[in-house]
């Protein structure tokens, strides 16, 4: 465990703001040109609950004041585990978890014999409204849950940190293995900017909750939560 940890709200210069009060898990944040910033984040329920959804909130201020949250989705399922990115034409796309693993009382079924999808939904006016709202079109990772930052490379293909599934999902040669530990992380692509997925990349076992920086064209780097109890994990 590294212990040389920065509160980065210490450093100099640094400014902390309320971006919204009362709710706020899985926060992602996307930066729309000039000051404007969009996040999306979880409303409606803690961690676990039935009645969670996904919201967004604006700031056009760098950050410093936001707007009240505007709602992405809110069905009958808990809607959750926010993936989010730019296509190349500008719109938002948004993939997300849709969990109906509750029983008939809205309690978490520690089986996990509910019913599980993916979604995924596009904004073309940065993040005003929401549309198309449908289930993923790769059928081998529907139900699994997306993550974190949609990244962008050069050629505008969109890369989609997802994780979950059966260890034998990700059997690829190659592929970095966290000790016993069986999640699969993929990077589920696009190349027609979020209208279709499919081509995904095996990454890991054991990993999950990733996220992709793209240092350069030919370099990139991923970090991730291990399956492990007691390890944090990046490779």
């Amino acid at each position: 465990m590294n212990t040389n940890l920065i509160d980065v709200r210490k450093l100099s210069g640094s400014e902390e703001h309320l971006v919204v009060d009362g709710q706020g898990y899985f926060p992602v944040l996307a930066h729309l040109g000039d000051d404007k910033l969009i996040v999306a984040l979880r409303g409606g329920a803690p961690h676990i609950g039935l009645a969670g959804r996904l919201d967004c909130v604006h700031s056009n201020d760098g950050g410093r004041t936001w707007s009240p949250p505007l709602t992405i989705a809110d069905s009958e399922r808990d809607d959750r585990n926010p993936a989010l990115g730019i296509s190349a034409n500008g719109d938002l796309v948004l993939a997300y978890h849709w969990q109906a693993n509750y029983d008939a009382n809205g309690v978490w079924k520690k089986d996990n014999s509910g019913p599980t999808d993916t979604r995924i939904v596009r904004s073309p006016d940065g993040g005003r409204t929401w549309l198309d709202d449908r289930l993923l079109d790769y059928a081998p990772l529907n139900g699994q849950s997306p993550f974190g930052k949609v990244r962008r490379d050069t050629e505008d293909v969109l890369y989609m940190p997802i994780y979950g599934g059966p260890p034998e999902a990700a059997a690829t040669n190659g592929i970095v293995r966290n000790g016993t530990a069986t999640c699969p992380l993929f990077l589920l692509r696009s190349r027609d900017g979020g209208a279709s997925w499919d081509d995904p990349l095996a990454v890991a076992q054991g990993l999950n909750e990733a996220d992709l920086l793209m240092l350069s064209q030919d370099e990139w780097l991923l970090a991730a939560r291990s399956d492990g109890k007691a390890d944090m994990g990046s490779i």
